[in-house]
């Protein structure tokens, strides 16, 4: 669906006993989004005082270009995501990615950044095997470069 335009959720849960793969309207502790817009829309999964990782990438939608209705702003949706999250890690994936060349490894990027918050149970080695057992050898030094800035864009905010 993404990449026709369309939008795609997954959910993560992790603990001793996990009943099942879905996680209930308001129960999420995290919640990642890859563009402002989709993640100011999963705000309802968000439990309260839960904690979001935004990629700060804006893409305004097409339907409201052409309204009258005022229109959707980045800053006006990172304000809307931060009155209804306790901690908010905006992070600039697409610019990192960039930087490193890549803009494939924004993914990465955002994990890192999810890998270094204190609700994240899974040790940064743990992370850092699963995307070095994963990958090709080609890609593994670059991706580990993007889950690092990713990890050092949460730990210096």
């Amino acid at each position: 669906m993404a990449q026709r335009g369309g939008s795609i959720s997954a959910h993560v849960r992790v603990g001793d006993k996990v009943l099942s793969p879905l996680i209930e309207r308001g129960q999420c502790d995290i919640v990642v989004g890859f563009e402002v817009l989709e993640t100011a829309r999963a705000l309802f999964m968000l439990k309260h005082k839960g904690t979001v990782v935004v990629n700060t990438k804006f893409i305004p939608p097409n339907s409201l270009s052409s309204s009258s209705q005022k229109p959707l702003t980045m800053e006006a949706l990172l304000e809307l995501i931060s009155s209804k999250a306790q901690s908010v890690f905006k992070i600039d994936g697409f610019g990192i990615a960039s930087k490193l060349g890549n803009l494939l490894v924004v993914n990465t990027v955002l994990l890192g950044a999810v890998s270094a918050l204190s609700e994240v149970p899974v040790k940064r080695v743990s992370f850092e095997q699963a995307i070095a057992g994963r990958l090709k050898e080609k890609f593994i030094k670059l991706n580990l470069q993007a889950f690092q800035l990713g990890r050092d864009s949460v730990l210096t905010s």
